[in-house]
């Protein structure tokens, strides 16, 4: 799989995540070279289950910024496919976008994705807690609003 090819994960395609990743693991410094080689293993699918991978880039040396991509990939990565697992991999996905915006708290993405997954449960309230930050990172993000509006719709709120 090259760099710009989609990796696919329960029907969708993570190309967008690819260069983000890519972009932040070549700023990092000399003594995090393993930790950036196991950061693009996670982005690019490597041989290995790229859940694996990502794990064990999120728990490598990675600075903060890398360490937010690496969780906010694996969140992706375990978001639910398979109905049996579903329950325990929204859990743990969620896990991760909360790890990511532990170490990086300026990972719109992990705002966006954990907004979401909450959203889809059913807890708005807290979702739009998210989705707000999301949009406050990155403004010009549509698909952020778009699901704004649909929680706060939800909510009976009118802004």
């Amino acid at each position: 799989m090259g760099l710009t090819d989609p990796v696919k994960r329960n029907g969708l395609r993570l190309w967008w995540a690819v260069p983000v990743g890519l972009a932040l693991a070549t700023s990092a410094s000399a003594s995090d070279l393993e930790a950036v080689q196991q950061l693009r293993l996670c982005v690019n699918g490597g041989q290995d289950d790229p859940v694996v991978q990502c794990e064990m880039a999120a728990k490598s040396g990675l600075d903060p910024a890398n360490r937010a991509i690496a969780y906010t990939l694996l969140g992706l990565y375990l978001e639910p496919g398979i109905e049996e697992e579903e329950f325990e991999r929204m859990t743990r996905a969620e896990a991760s976008y909360r790890k990511a915006l532990n170490a990086s708290p300026q990972a719109a993405l992990a705002a966006y994705r954990l907004g979401r997954l909450l959203a889809d449960r059913g807890q708005d309230a807290e979702a739009l807690v998210w989705l707000d930050r999301a949009a406050a990172l990155n403004p010009d993000w549509a698909v952020v609003h778009a699901l704004r509006a649909r929680v706060l719709w939800s909510l009976k709120r009118p802004d």
